[in-house]
């Protein structure tokens, strides 16, 4: 069912399942959901199927211990709406900060750059979250530069890696 917005927990010891609250109102898919250890879940970017398709730049965090969701303001170069994505959290001095990468893009009024005629498009770009102060920053990267993808999987190695497959 695309976007029933249900949030479910397995207990590890019992196996069994348990539903969880869920933000109000939000029920997408394609975002991406990173659990960083002060027991919060971040979840950004989706988008909807229903009476018209819509991409979506919100971000969210989720309480694990007082299973309650907020939506900070986050501030800096926050990145255009997105799903189809990657991202991580990577441990930094005395917090997290969530990686970003590519997605895909609707070309319908989301505010980015046009690289296409298509309704939607692959994005390159790299963008961190810090979780501390929910503040965005976008990477400029050197080297060789990976050719723009959505759909695919990332992974971090040590801290200061991430491995891309697919897309």
């Amino acid at each position: 069912l695309p976007g029933t917005g249900e949030l479910h927990a397995l207990d590890l010891d019992t196996l069994a399942w348990s539903q969880l609250a869920r933000p109000e109102g939000w029920s997408y898919l394609g975002h991406t959901c990173v659990a960083i250890p002060s027991q919060e879940l971040v979840v950004f970017g989706g988008c909807w199927w229903g009476t018209q398709f819509k991409v979506t730049d919100e971000l969210r965090v989720y309480s694990i211990a007082r299973n309650e969701w907020s939506a900070p303001a986050a501030s800096g170069a926050k990145p255009c709406a997105r799903y189809r994505h990657s991202m991580v959290a990577l441990p930094t001095g005395d917090g997290f900060t969530c990686v970003m990468y590519g997605g895909y893009v609707s070309t319908w009024r989301d505010g980015c750059p046009r690289m296409s005629s298509e309704w939607c498009y692959n994005r390159c770009d790299m963008l961190t979250l810090d979780t501390r102060t929910f503040t965005w920053s976008e990477l400029k990267l050197t080297g060789p530069e990976p050719l723009p993808r959505g759909a695919h999987s990332c992974c971090a190695v040590g801290e200061n890696r991430l491995v891309f497959f697919g897309g």
